[in-house]
C-alpha cells in the first residue's frame, strides 16, 4: 500500500507539440509537504 501526503503545490501545464499541432502535451508537477516531487507527462495520443 502506498500512502501519500497532501501536495503542497500542484501545477498542470499544457502545450502543443512543436512538430504536430494536433498533439497536446500535458505536464503535471506535484510537490509534497515532505519535499518529494514528481512530474507526470502525457499526451492526447497516449489515450488512443
Amino acid at each position: 500500500m502506498v500512502s501519500l501526503s497532501e501536495p503542497s503545490e500542484s501545477t498542470l501545464e499544457w502545450d502543443y507539440n512543436k512538430n504536430d499541432d494536433t498533439e497536446l502535451i500535458f505536464r503535471w508537477n506535484i510537490t509534497l509537504k515532505n519535499g518529494d516531487s514528481g512530474l507526470l507527462a502525457f499526451s492526447n495520443r497516449d489515450l488512443d
